[in-house]
């Protein structure tokens, strides 16, 4: 729990949340799909003990239909590792779970026919450079900050500067 009174900390966590949130948005889910969770404990019945987590967005499910959902899926995924590095400088990317998720999606998708022109692990690299690519543009950082602030109020009751 100490790591929540870092300031720090908080700014990680929103910056994470505005990547996925941001490429959900691109996929067209919108704002009022989200739903905006601050610190949690909760029982994790796979590690049969209390978890928690400091700020979470529930995000709207996306069908895989095709390659290019797949692709859009994909920069969601790995848009909140990117975020945090970009945005904040953190060098413990909390995408592993995010990972995790995708590497399911890629699964699934593979099972319903759907070809990926790439491998899983060339489709998630491709997605981190091209998120990275797409914060290289000023308009885009600075949406990205705007949206981290908004998530920091709406999850923490704080203000952001």
């Amino acid at each position: 729990m100490k790591m929540l009174e870092a300031e720090k900390d908080l700014d990680i966590y929103c910056a994470h949340e505005a990547g996925h949130i941001t490429y959900f948005l691109k996929m067209g889910a919108h704002e009022t799909e989200f739903a905006y969770k601050g610190p949690t404990i909760y029982f994790n019945f796979e590690i049969n003990n209390f978890d928690f987590f400091p700020c979470a967005v529930a995000k709207p499910k996306k069908d895989v239909r095709d390659y290019e959902d797949l692709e859009l899926l994909a920069k969601a995924s790995a848009a909140g590792g990117v975020f945090e590095k970009e945005l904040e400088g953190s060098t413990t990317l909390g995408d592993k779970n995010d990972r995790f998720k995708f590497h399911t999606v890629y699964a699934i998708a593979l099972n319903v026919g759907i070809i990926p022109k790439e491998t899983e692990q060339q489709m998630w690299d491709r997605a981190q450079d091209e998120v990275k690519s797409e914060l290289g543009n000023e308009s885009n950082l600075a949406a990205a900050r705007k949206l981290a602030g908004e998530i920091k109020r709406k999850c923490f009751q704080i203000a952001s500067a």
